[in-house]
């Protein structure tokens, strides 16, 4: 496997475990960018709550780049949440 495959795997692996672990809010969409700084790819998820949107910007390694809330308060648990989902799937993968 190329490690480009093997960064798309893992972050397969957070995404699927975000969609797990958090139930209400919906993950919308996500996407894959270029991170120029780290020079790998990276992964945008948008979440929505009625009116609110989150986008959360993770790496392959878990770490969470940009953190981004619009349209009323933001949920209070949501990133915990995102925090927690992160540390299970990390802790299970190695």
């Amino acid at each position: 496997m190329t490690e480009a495959e093997i960064t798309i795997q893992r972050l397969d692996g957070i995404e699927a475990a975000l969609e797990e672990h958090i139930a209400y809010a919906a993950m919308t969409s996500t996407e894959n960018l270029w991170h120029e700084g780290q020079e790998r790819v990276v992964r945008a998820f948008w979440f929505s709550r009625g009116t609110r949107e989150t986008t959360v910007v993770i790496d392959e390694d878990g770490g969470i780049l940009y953190f981004a809330h619009f349209g009323g308060r933001t949920a209070k648990q949501l990133l915990p949440d995102i925090c927690a989902a992160l540390l299970v799937h990390l802790w299970k993968r190695e």
